[in-house]
């Protein structure tokens, strides 16, 4: 897991996804994302674990993202028989 740490700078949006949205640097997190990641609780707010979307943020609000990286799939090709149902010279 990699933690994503940032302060608001600026005026921020008034709600926390769109702060995040705005501000969140280094990476391309989407907004669909960011609001799932806050509502299961993978972002604070100054120390503070934050469910709410709608939350207000201010300047200077220290933002601690706690992103979980996708798990390797490990889909392998399979040898499967098919049936033709057409063939000639150009196919």
């Amino acid at each position: 897991m990699a933690d994503v740490l940032f302060k608001i700078e600026g005026t921020p949006p008034p709600r926390l996804d769109k702060a995040l949205a705005r501000n969140v640097p280094e990476r391309a997190i989407s907004r669909s994302r960011l609001s799932r990641m806050i509502i299961q609780g993978a972002v604070e707010v100054n120390g503070v674990v934050v469910k709410d979307q709608k939350a207000k943020v201010a300047e200077g609000d220290q933002i601690v993202i706690h992103v979980v990286e996708a798990a390797d799939s490990h889909i392998l090709p399979e040898n499967i028989a098919l049936d033709i149902l057409y063939e000639d010279t150009d196919v």
